[in-house]
């Protein structure tokens, strides 16, 4: 049987995603932790080219309430809306389960 050689070094990679109400599903892969800088940038991607209102249905991460992601969101004029469930409510969220494997 042939040997894999590996380095034995681990590595990961991030996931930051959205579900529509129909169904569509975008999302962004990143290295590292996730913050209000790298939602920022998700926020940019979702809200391109796009006419009509995003309603983000969101928990209560802080980065989701940061001050950064507000001052980016207020000045889209409703363009993005954000709601935040309640403290632990996975349950609520059909997102949780993407990578729920």
């Amino acid at each position: 049987m042939p040997v894999i050689e590996t380095t034995g070094a681990r590595f990961s990679i991030q996931m930051v995603s959205a579900v529509s109400a129909k169904g569509s599903f975008q999302f962004m892969t990143f290295e590292g932790r996730m913050n209000g800088e790298r939602f920022i940038e998700f926020l940019k991607r979702l809200i391109y080219k796009q006419s009509k209102p995003i309603y983000l249905i969101l928990d209560e991460h802080p980065f989701h309430k940061s001050k950064k992601v507000t001052n980016f969101v207020e000045p889209t004029k409703g363009k993005l809306r954000r709601f935040i469930f309640p403290p632990y409510s996975p349950h609520l969220n059909p997102d949780e389960w993407v990578c729920n494997w």
